[in-house]
């Protein structure tokens, strides 16, 4: 295989698992944000400070894990052009 083939082998499998966290990530957030809804209208809204700190906290981790990875995703292809 060649280097070039090997780089875009290796590029595309970052990116598949960049995508697949992402779309775990959105599953998760989708998750709580119907806990939240349900919380508020059962619950009188009891734990949604708890929720939302949760939510913040998955937001964060994702995005300090995500723009870098895609950064270095870039970087990596353009340095092999």
């Amino acid at each position: 295989m060649s280097s070039i083939n090997r780089i875009a082998a290796h590029v595309a499998d970052d990116a598949l698992t960049a995508a697949l966290s992402g779309a775990e990530h959105v599953r998760w957030l989708g998750a709580l944000m119907d806990a939240i809804r349900l919380d508020a209208e059962h619950n009188q809204g009891r734990r949604v400070p708890d929720l939302a700190d949760l939510g913040q906290h998955l937001a964060d981790e994702f995005g300090s894990w995500q723009g870098p990875e895609v950064s270095n995703l870039l970087d990596e292809l353009a340095d092999k052009e």
